[in-house]
């Protein structure tokens, strides 16, 4: 198995973006397999953004070949790397939040890690990207808001990426909570 067989990716041309995974990765070529039809036509230049455990891999393309919920597309050149994007430190949690959609609309959910410039939550509900939500961490006081920058489905669970929308008073609270949340993890270690 080659190195990115497996990692989910997003593909999007000028009028249409996609999530998929890497089906089969051979030669110069990506398979890339959708769960629906890909509406991606041969010739689209595509940009593609491969997320893999040891970072992230955005390259140029062109759609070579479609099949249904299938496209075949050109590997980046060799010199192009992975990249971690992550600018700040992030802190593993198992924190129960509360999601606030709208007025009407909220839902459960467990934290699973937070940083300076967001947190990564699961839930069993699906949210669009692009959304902005409300949260409040577990049974404190730490409230905010964020953009729903990332979405994926995980063994039936669905997992976000929010990246906050920084007030100075969520900026403050957030810099006392993960202050507080260092300070006992050391003291339990």
């Amino acid at each position: 198995m080659s190195i990115f067989e497996g990692a989910n990716i997003l593909v999007s041309s000028t009028n249409y973006s996609n999530m998929g995974q890497v089906y089969l990765e051979q030669g110069e070529l990506f398979d890339v397999v959708f769960p629906a039809d890909s509406n991606f036509t041969i010739g689209d230049p595509v940009t593609a953004t491969i997320y893999h455990r040891n970072g992230i891999l955005t390259f140029q393309s062109t759609v070579i070949g479609t099949i249904d919920d299938r496209i075949l597309m050109i590997k980046p050149s060799r010199d192009t790397s992975l990249l971690n994007r992550r600018q700040h430190t992030r802190y593993d949690v198992n924190l129960p939040a509360r999601v606030i959609l709208d007025e009407e609309n909220d839902l459960q959910a467990t934290v699973k890690d937070i940083s300076a410039g967001g947190l990564r939550f699961q839930s069993d509900k699906y949210i669009e990207e692009g959304l902005e939500v409300d949260f409040t961490l577990g049974t404190s006081n730490f409230t905010g808001r964020g953009i729903v920058r990332r979405v994926q489905l995980r063994e039936g669970v669905f997992e976000f990426g929010i990246e906050f929308v920084l007030t100075p008073e969520l900026q403050r609270s957030l810099e006392q909570y993960l202050v507080r949340y260092e300070q006992v993890k050391q003291m339990s270690n």
